[in-house]
Parts: structure tokens; sequence; C-alpha cells
């Protein structure tokens, strides 16, 4: 019985997430969510009592996911020593396994579309997309440079521009026939190419 409840809750929950990115949280409803899971609205009062409490829910699983990929930031400094500099600022960018790829962004995006009227939503987006990001980068580039593995670079105008290019990619990531992942190689690869290595 137990799976069963789990189960259920966790189709409630995909089926949030779809809904949420591409019709706007907003404009479902809890009705919507519960015809689109194929269950009675009544019973989506068993496992959530409010749009508000699934949405929390979303939130907190995207930074379950993320704790279980993210590198420690010591483990960044420890690579800096001794990997290729370039392997080490691509390594900032943990990647979801492809079977969460698509929930994953879906999140963010549903994120960025709150952000504009929910407090939490927008706090939640500037973390995950901006903060946590910039705070690897900074950290790694600044290794790099004190033992001279790099050329001096100018770390806000990189951490800028990988600013703009990770937003850039969430919000190409939902448009319908966008190449996300070979955009998202090209992007990489570009923004790679201004660590450029002493050799040491």
């Amino acid at each position: 019985m137990e799976n069963a409840r789990a189960d259920t809750k966790s189709r409630i929950m995909e089926t949030a997430i779809r809904m949420f990115s591409a019709e706007n949280y907003e404009r479902v409803t809890m009705r919507d969510i519960a015809a689109a899971v194929g269950i009675k609205a009544a019973s989506l009062y068993n496992h959530f009592n409010s749009k508000d409490e699934i949405l929390t829910q979303i939130y907190e699983l995207f930074e379950e996911t993320v704790a279980d990929i993210k590198p420690a930031v010591a483990d960044m400094i420890g690579m800096a020593e001794a990997a290729p500099p370039r392997e080490v600022v691509s390594h900032v960018f943990f990647y979801f396994q492809s079977a969460d790829q698509e929930k994953m962004l879906r999140i963010l995006n549903i994120a960025h579309m709150m952000s504009r009227i929910d407090r939490r939503s927008r706090d939640f987006f500037q973390h995950n997309v901006f903060d946590v990001l910039r705070l690897y980068t900074e950290e790694a580039l600044k290794k790099l440079m004190e033992l001279e593995r790099i050329e001096p670079l100018n770390i806000e105008d990189f951490l800028a521009l990988q600013a703009y290019f990770c937003y850039s990619a969430i919000l190409r990531s939902l448009v319908p026939g966008a190449r996300v992942e070979e955009e998202w190689g090209r992007g990489l690869n570009a923004l790679l190419s201004l660590v450029k290595s002493t050799g040491k």
C-alpha cells in the first residue's frame, strides 16, 4: 500500500512538473493535475494540501538531485593542482544524468517563469543558476591562476559570460526543435577557449 502511495505521489510530481513548465503554474489547477494523472481531485489532496506544496516539493526534489552530483569545492581545488585547466573549469558544470536532465531543466524553467511573482522561485533560480556556479568557477580560476597554470584572465568578465551562457541554455532548453546539446557543447567550448594553459 505504501509503495502504491509513493508511486502515485511520484506521478503527481512528474505530471505537475510537465504541466507547470508547459502551461504556466498560475493557469494549472489541482483539478487539471488530478485529471492528467488519472485520479480524482479529492485523491490528490491525500498527497498534497495545495498547489504551492507541490511546487515546494518540486524545488526540494531539484535540490536533492543536485546535492547527489555536486562535487565538493575542496575537490575542485584539488583538481586544479594536477588536472588539465580546461577540465577543471568544465567540471564546474556538473551534469544531470540523461534520465533526469529534462525534468531538472523543466524545474529551472518553472522557477524562471515564477520568479517575476514569487520571491522563493526567484531565490531558487538565482541560487541554482548563478550563485553555485559562480562559487565553483571563481574558486577554480583563482587556484589555477595562483598556481600559474593558466594565463591571467578577468574572473568577473568570465563569470558574467558564464552566467549569460547558462541562463540562455536554460531558456532554450524547452524550445521545440532546439538542438540544445549541440548548442551547449559549442557554447561551452567557446567559454573554455578563454582558459589558456601555461603548460605548468
